[in-house]
């Protein structure tokens, strides 16, 4: 059976999973969910992530989806490069409803709660929620 929702972070920085990763081990929804981290591959800090996650939210599931590194001469990845992490994101998504968050951004613990319950509501319709930038 397929989680009921797949929370994507988007991840173009080793240290940008700190954020988004507070907020999503808060998530209060009480339904089977997926956590699906799309970066780099940072090798040894996937290792470390994997470990804390299974003490902080032992009940979600995680996983990680590599993506290519961005082109050398542009040196980082641009809109065009997101795209193709969103793509990654939602091709690799085992949940019935998809939510995705890129690193720099914090959320409460009701957001994938209140996401589920709003597409159930209104199907057809595409959802944004409300999400609080990091502080500079």
């Amino acid at each position: 059976m397929n989680p009921v929702a797949t929370l994507a972070v988007i991840c173009a920085r080793p240290d940008g999973l700190v954020l988004p990763l507070e907020c999503a081990a808060q998530q209060d929804l009480q339904e089977p969910w997926e956590l699906l981290v799309v970066n780099w591959g940072f090798g040894e800090q996937n290792e470390l992530l994997n470990a804390l996650w299974k003490k902080l939210r032992p009940d979600v599931p995680l996983r990680h989806v590599p993506l290519l590194p961005p082109h050398p001469a542009r040196g980082r990845y641009y809109s065009w490069d997101m795209g193709i992490s969103f793509n990654t994101a939602w091709a690799n998504a085992t949940g019935d409803i998809f939510v995705m968050i890129e690193d720099f951004w914090g959320f409460q613990a009701s957001w994938l709660r209140s996401h589920v319950e709003s597409v159930r509501q209104y199907p057809n319709d595409w959802i944004m929620g409300k999400i609080h930038t990091m502080p500079l």
